[in-house]
């Protein structure tokens, strides 16, 4: 297993920035008067110009930001083969709109994803619920030396002016985020209670648009 130096910790302010001007994109479209365009991908899952439009801007700043790792988003994985994918050790995983039908519906609950795989690990996870405000952040030590981070801010609202941030400061004095632990199989066999929390729209008919 590789035990390449990935400077996780240094990366993640830039990556909050990232996340929150592709959240500051996507409202845009979100909160303008004519409707957004909707097309439907080959597996009938519905792609908007917000998604693109997102898609293209994390693609472009994260590869200037680390133009020797690639990158796979939710709308550019149909163009890069399996084959190629498989051989990488470290890649970046990205949804730039996750929750399109949310989007869609102006409920508001949208995020954008992006994370960092390293030998078939997540090491650095930024997402940000641009309508709600939130933004939760991890960074996981690959090479026995970085120190994990973890954390989230709030009431980071959209904006109709760009801002810029001082992140490493944010990430500093960021609120803790609850873990709960996994759930454990007791002595006969059965799993402690634990709860789950589901989108009400997933797993849903798909609607005509």
């Amino acid at each position: 297993m590789s035990h390449t130096f990935i400077p996780v910790n240094r990366w993640l302010p830039n990556v909050c920035q990232i996340a929150y001007d592709a959240g500051q994109l996507i409202s845009q479209y979100y909160h303008q008067e004519e409707a957004v365009g909707v097309e439907k991908k080959s597996d009938g899952s519905p792609v908007t110009e917000a998604d693109q439009a997102a898609d293209d801007f994390i693609c472009q700043a994260l590869t200037a930001l680390t133009p020797n790792i690639p990158l796979v988003t939710e709308e550019s994985v149909s163009k890069v083969p399996f084959s190629e994918r498989q051989a990488w050790s470290t890649y970046w995983l990205v949804d730039p709109l996750d929750g399109t039908k949310e989007f869609i519906a102006k409920t508001g609950e949208y995020s954008v994803n992006i994370a960092l795989i390293h030998n078939h690990r997540p090491v650095l996870g930024v997402v940000y619920g641009t309508e709600l405000g939130n933004m939760y952040f991890a960074t996981q030590k690959c090479d026995g030396i970085t120190q994990s981070t973890v954390g989230k801010f709030e009431n980071l609202m959209p904006s109709k002016v760009a801002l810029e941030f001082d992140w490493n400061a944010m990430i500093q004095d960021a609120n803790p985020i609850s873990v709960a632990k996994l759930p454990l199989h007791t002595a006969n066999g059965h799993a402690e209670a634990f709860r789950v929390a589901v989108s009400r729209r997933h797993g849903g008919a798909l609607d005509h648009f």
